[in-house]
């Protein structure tokens, strides 16, 4: 179509996170021209989004999952169940990257000058990758016992299941995380 044509009347948006309404709005896809629909309040997971008024009768709706390669497919299984017609299409994959070795230097510096940290999560695959690295450089002990800022309660309990102690959850968005940064 037109790239500039109107968002079609009849298809609805539904977003997990603040983060992605603010960026639908920010192209113009926003209340009262789209239908938009996001979970009002924590956790920011499809869970909570299908309780949102728009899926609590799916029989007879068509849904497009554009997701990540790695994801949970419980809640596509309860719409398909429910009676609704849903297309998975994968847009993208997640893949770990090593830090520079610089960057690794100054955490080394860091553990032995016993600075304060922060760590930031935002997926449980980041978790398990960077819990295995810092374990492996000898930080383990050190990382662990540094404040850790995930943004799903999930992400949180499986910081604690690896023994980070100071693990909390914060509300996604840039707002929130340079908050809980300064905060801890």
């Amino acid at each position: 179509g037109e790239r500039n044509a109107p968002w079609p009347a009849a298809v609805g948006i539904a977003v997990i996170g603040p983060g992605s309404v603010q960026a639908l709005s920010e192209h113009g896809l926003s209340p009262p021209a789209v239908r938009v629909a996001s979970p009002a309040a924590p956790p920011y997971d499809a869970a909570a989004l299908m309780r949102e008024p728009a899926f609590a009768r799916p029989a007879g709706l068509r849904i497009l999952v554009a997701r990540g390669e790695k994801g949970r497919d419980d809640w596509i299984e309860g719409l398909r169940a429910a009676g609704a017609r849903v297309e998975v299409r994968t847009i993208y994959r997640a893949e770990p990257r090593d830090p520079s070795p610089e960057a690794l230097a100054a955490l080394e510096a860091w553990s032995r000058e016993a600075a304060p940290v922060v760590f930031v999560f935002s997926s449980g695959d980041g978790i398990a990758a960077a819990d295995d690295l810092l374990a492996a450089r000898g930080l383990g002990a050190w990382a662990r016992g540094q404040p850790a800022l995930a943004v799903h309660p999930r992400q949180a309990d499986a910081l604690a299941a690896r023994g980070w102690r100071r693990a909390r959850v914060i509300e996604p968005g840039e707002r929130p995380l340079v908050d809980a940064i300064e905060s801890a």
